[in-house]
This record gives structure tokens, sequence and C-alpha cells, in this order.
């Protein structure tokens, strides 16, 4: 059985937690019931949303993988 490994290792420094404060918590719900949040996140998805997908035609891919078993 190998050895047990050092509870902590002395080349990685141990993570802090982070935490909020209150103020900050309360900040967050009443910018939420405001729907700034909100709003900021529907622009973000709205711009996502934008994107296009190209479809190829059945044929084509037909086509292709022939080629490329050839």
């Amino acid at each position: 059985m190998p050895p047990k490994r050092p509870a902590v290792s002395p080349s990685v420094a141990k993570k802090t937690r982070k935490s909020l404060t209150l103020k900050v918590k309360l900040d967050i719900i009443h910018r939420h019931k405001r729907d700034s949040i909100k709003k900021a996140g529907e622009t973000v998805s709205s711009l996502q949303a934008k994107r296009t997908t190209c479809t190829r035609d059945s044929a084509m891919d037909k086509m292709e993988s022939l080629v490329e078993m050839w």
C-alpha cells in the first residue's frame, strides 16, 4: 500500500474562501428586483442568438465521404 499523502502539500497554497458581505448580497437582490440584471442578461443572450448555422446538402455530404474513401 502506498504511503498517505501529506495533508497540505508544500508547493500548493491553500485556497482562500471567498465570501460576499451582506451589503453586496442585498445589492444583488435589489438589482435583480429592478430587472437591471435581467436586462443585462437579455442583451448578452440576444447577441448569442444571432449566430447562424449553415446546413449542408445531403448529396454533398455523401459525395465528400465517397471522395475521402477514394
